[in-house]
């Protein structure tokens, strides 16, 4: 029986199973005490294990969660915030993809900063912060706007901070959090774009179209593919920072690679071991998914189609922002009645909580992003603004 562990409880883990249990696969899930599960309830096995209780030398303790894990073949992630031992503890006894070193290297925005750097992928100008004086440094060498991210444990624009002004510096000086801190130059990008890719272990690699992304306070909203009127120089160049990243990375599984583009040029923001929000689309654009791609990737299996026809939008349906009147969006809603294809997480509401995403396909790309406009109005009204 071919066995994969996911290691997270999220709607990733949900969708990666949904489209492996159609292929014949078997899932076992591995999450902490405190995670939230309802997105796998009755897709696989769960197995809830406190992370703090492993020691990566402790081959008798990993050794036991393998075999409650029920011996998977392959163990992958949906999250890149896993820690690296488990992951190296695991890897005595079954394929983890894509390796501990790949989540290493992406978990962490000052290394994956050096790692781009290294491999000479473009990016924002940065400075890792380790104190405060060193933000100061930042601020001294590139002026202001300034962004101002953790080096770990975020997503969705938290534990990240915008300085507009000397007194944003100064507050910041007074209050901030504990560094280190990726300190980045402001960006005057012309739109957002992202890259999702899959390699399999004999090298093999695919790309889907370059996919143009609106985000709002540093949530994605709505994604659109092809990403329109991008250069075939610009295309190629994307490609080849990804091809850079799995080679030296010894990738194996979906990577996702977030950018701006300014001008003719485009700057590597974020890349993400995993599959992505931005890469839903997939699930109904007549090719292979993200999510069967990364399964055929990690299980060794020829990768799947990735050329589509016309063009394929998503929006995001997020969480009541209202927080004395929450209210849930729930099937029967307006935004129900479109022509696009519904995918529900079964995730309680919270405000700006991934609740579920709506897929849309056309042929023609003014009609198209009239009706991605037209569901963000539905869903989300006056708080578009």
């Amino acid at each position: 029986m071919l066995r994969v562990a996911i290691i997270g409880g999220g709607q990733l883990a949900r969708m990666l199973a949904l489209d492996g249990l159609r292929l014949g696969v078997k899932f076992s899930f591995l999450v902490e005490p405190d995670e939230s599960t309802q997105c796998i309830e009755g897709l696989g096995d769960k197995l809830v294990w406190d992370f703090a209780d492993l020691a990566e030398d402790d081959v008798d303790a990993f050794a036991e969660l393998y075999q409650a894990l029920h011996r998977p073949q392959v163990i992958t992630v949906e999250k890149e915030a896993v820690p690296v031992p488990v992951l190296r503890g695991l890897a005595r006894f079954a394929e983890v993809r894509p390796n501990p070193e790949s989540v290493y290297q992406t978990q962490h925005r000052a290394r994956e900063k050096q790692l781009l750097s290294r491999l000479s992928i473009p990016t924002a100008n940065f400075i890792v912060a380790y104190e405060v004086a060193d933000v100061r440094a930042a601020y001294e060498a590139f002026g202001l706007p300034l962004f101002i991210k953790a080096v770990e444990s975020g997503y969705d624009g938290k534990n990240q901070w915008q300085l507009h002004a000397p007194s944003d510096l100064e507050q910041f000086e007074r209050e901030c959090p504990p560094g280190p801190w990726v300190v980045e130059q402001h960006v005057k990008f012309d739109r957002e774009v992202s890259l999702i890719g899959a390699r399999s272990a004999n090298g093999e690699t695919v790309f889907y179209p370059i996919t143009e992304n609106l985000h709002r306070q540093g949530i994605l909203i709505r994604s659109l593919a092809p990403a329109p009127n991008l250069s075939e120089a610009m295309q190629n160049n994307a490609r080849d920072y990804m091809t850079r990243l799995f080679n030296e990375l010894d990738y194996v599984g979906v990577l996702a690679m977030e950018c701006f583009v300014r001008g003719d040029e485009l700057l590597v923001n974020e890349l993400a071991p995993r599959v992505h929000n931005s890469g839903h689309w997939t699930m109904n654009a007549g090719i292979c998914s993200q999510f069967e791609n990364h399964l055929r990737a990690i299980l060794g299996w020829p990768l799947g189609c990735t050329e589509i026809s016309g063009h394929k939008g998503m929006v995001n349906i997020l969480g009541s922002r209202d927080l004395q009147n929450p209210r849930p969006r729930q099937p029967g809603e307006a935004w129900l009645s479109s022509a696009g294809t519904f995918h529900w997480y079964n995730k309680t509401d919270r405000p700006g909580r991934k609740l579920g995403h709506i897929n849309v396909c056309g042929d023609d790309l003014a009609e198209l992003q009239n009706t991605l406009v037209e569901l963000d109005e539905l869903l989300y009204g006056e708080q578009r603004k």
